[in-house]
């Protein structure tokens, strides 16, 4: 009996505290949490925070431009968002920035997404990118709290030409609501929308 309870509570212990994980994935470091953003599964999330920073990688199937971003209301703007893509010789391509309406995202004056790792696999895009939780950049930035947040997402099927034909994402876009930084919500993921 003994060794069934410490099996059983070894069961449902370990998943979540020796991290996430998601099925043909490799992530460039372990990563504590992970929410696949769409129900097509093509757009799986992972990140790791401190008491300052917080870093996500995205694993998306495309050969196309990448977007994630953070949104204070759920809708697509206003929101800020990195945006990138590897080009198929490799030479990555990233940028911070603001949506403010139905037009392209806007570059920030102010660059406080960093780019720390960028691939193309045979299954889609990783970008690995780092921020500040809070930026002190009040034009253009949405500070990532305690509470929910409201995660924007988007990808484009084609490398843009240059950093000004990024394509219309069309479909391929949504948000999700997650907390991430209170893991003690279990899976990352808001449940009352």
């Amino acid at each position: 009996m003994l060794l069934f309870c410490s099996a059983l509570l070894l069961g449902v212990w370990l998943p979540r505290t020796l991290g996430a994980s998601h099925p043909g994935l490799k992530t460039t470091e372990h990563f504590d949490h992970m929410a696949v953003l769409d129900e097509d599964g093509m757009y799986s999330l992972f990140w790791n925070f401190n008491s300052t920073h917080i870093t996500f990688e995205a694993h998306v199937q495309t050969k196309g431009w990448v977007g994630l971003g953070i949104s204070g209301n759920g809708n697509m703007f206003p929101g800020d968002v990195a945006l990138g893509w590897v080009t198929d010789h490799g030479q990555v391509h990233f940028a911070d920035r603001h949506t403010t309406d139905h037009r392209m995202p806007l570059v920030d004056k102010s660059q406080d997404w960093f780019i720390l790792h960028a691939e193309e696999t045979s299954s889609g895009t990783v970008l690995k990118m780092v921020r500040k939780l809070q930026t002190c950049d009040a034009d253009d930035d949405i500070d990532i709290n305690n509470g929910t947040n409201r995660i924007i997402y988007a990808f484009g099927s084609e490398d843009p030409q240059n950093d000004r034909s990024i394509s219309y994402h069309g479909t391929t876009r949504g948000t999700k609501s997650l907390f991430l930084l209170n893991p003690d919500k279990g899976d990352g993921n808001y449940h009352g929308d």
